[in-house]
């Protein structure tokens, strides 16, 4: 999931696995379901879990939207980096 969004009130949401598909969320209900399990799906009881976990990106703005592409399209190939 990826937040797109944030008011006084709720936090808006986006599947990127479901392109267009968004979700709104009051603040609270967001808190108490951002988290994620060390384990695969399903997680047992036992398995840990890590809260409130984010990668945050910032920068300017895009000069123009990129278009919406659907699942059909394949993404340009990018070569693997070279490691150290």
């Amino acid at each position: 999931m990826v937040v797109v969004g944030v008011d006084d009130r709720s936090v808006f949401l986006e599947d990127p696995d479901m392109l267009g598909a968004r979700i709104v969320m009051d603040h609270d209900e967001f808190m108490q379901s951002w988290h994620d399990y060390k384990a695969g799906n399903p997680a047992g009881p036992d398995s840990p879990r890590y809260y409130s976990v984010g990668v945050f990106i910032r920068g300017e703005a895009p000069a123009e939207r990129p278009a919406f592409v659907t699942r059909d399209v394949l993404p340009t190939f990018v070569p693997p980096a070279p490691l150290p």
